[in-house]
């Protein structure tokens, strides 16, 4: 249908967009971009949602739209969720019948974090489709939808044209499922997205990192408009000198903040794990010191150990101190 949309003279052309509604007509005119190679993701996100996108999220819009398989180590607080939404919409309303898929290790991360990102940002641009809480429906076969699950058979039957896979919190994701995801990215244009905290270079995450086949985009703190605007280091955190260097409001007041990692700095110390991870968006390198590895603490905080999740009853093994309360005793 688009191949012969092309063909259209401007009279008939504008004759069809007077038949349609202004969503549908949005939706044609991405099919058309996107076929001619007219189409600019970054521009589309800006335009359609009426945001900013810096420097580093463009940077994985871009690597999306150019490669088929795309790894970002992230820091906290850089907006790593709220650019996976715009491109999981984006690719879904400019690819006919596209199909993207994202999943994260628990249901809880997919609901409330991705998948609350596209709501949001679906019903303020006024998006067309039928949206639930975890699915878009844009007609029959053309369809967005999220999901945690452990079994790769929720992978089965996967196949379009265009496929987006976005993986969050990428490094808690099961190996069964990384190697499911490979069966529904079998296309030139199919896409996999995965992005989170570098926690643990022994991970399915991090053999993205080590693949050469797979553009790789690192983002630290230290990139983050917040602390570039005014040209602030990790020197400037240690000597504390930072504070001095902000003489306007923060460019980007929703992204991390200078004051948060120089209490992250004095509470965990440059050279642990959660500040190489969380401010730096390094793999940490475990010192010999460290009896409990931080992709360990990581791993326990993101599990789901309900009923429902485990499928049968869950059983605490607690080693009680003998110096109780009389409340603890009672």
């Amino acid at each position: 249908m688009i191949k012969d949309l092309l063909k259209y003279t401007e009279e008939e052309f504008l004759e069809l967009a007077n038949t349609l509604t202004p969503q549908e007509l949005s939706i044609l005119q991405g099919e058309l971009e996107r076929e001619t190679g007219a189409i600019d993701p970054c521009n589309y996100i800006e335009e359609v949602f009426g945001v900013r996108i810096w420097s580093k999220q463009k940077e994985v819009v871009e690597a999306v739209r150019d490669n088929p398989r795309t790894a970002v180590r992230s820091c906290h607080g850089v907006g790593k969720s709220f650019i996976s939404a715009k491109i999981a919409l984006e690719f879904l309303m400019t690819h006919p019948e596209s199909i993207v898929v994202t999943t994260a290790p628990t249901m809880r991360q997919v609901q409330e974090i991705l998948w609350k990102e596209i709501r949001v940002s679906h019903h303020k641009a006024s998006l067309p489709g039928i949206l639930l809480k975890t699915k878009l429906e844009l007609r029959d076969g053309w369809v967005a939808f999220g999901f945690a699950t452990k079994n790769p058979n929720a992978f089965q039957g996967i196949h379009a044209e265009y496929v987006l896979c976005i993986f969050d919190e990428a490094r808690g994701i099961d190996p069964m499922i990384w190697e499911a995801a490979e069966g529904i990215l079998t296309g030139s244009k199919c896409r996999l997205l995965s992005i989170g905290n570098p926690t643990d270079m022994a991970t399915n995450f991090g053999d993205e990192f080590r693949d050469p086949k797979v553009a790789k985009i690192h983002i630290g703190v230290f990139d983050s408009p917040n602390f570039t605007e005014f040209g602030i280091t990790q020197e400037d955190i240690e000597d504390g000198s930072w504070e001095g260097k902000i003489n306007k409001e923060l460019p980007y007041p929703q992204l991390v903040e200078p004051i948060w990692v120089a209490e992250k700095y004095k509470k965990w110390g440059k050279k642990s794990a959660a500040y190489q991870s969380r401010v730096l968006g390094e793999f940490p390198t475990e010192g010999t010191d460290t009896l409990i590895p931080l992709a360990w603490v990581m791993a326990a905080a993101h599990r789901d150990l309900s009923a429902d999740a485990v499928g049968e009853p869950v059983v605490l093994g607690v080693d009680v101190t003998e110096i109780l309360t009389a409340k603890h005793e009672k």
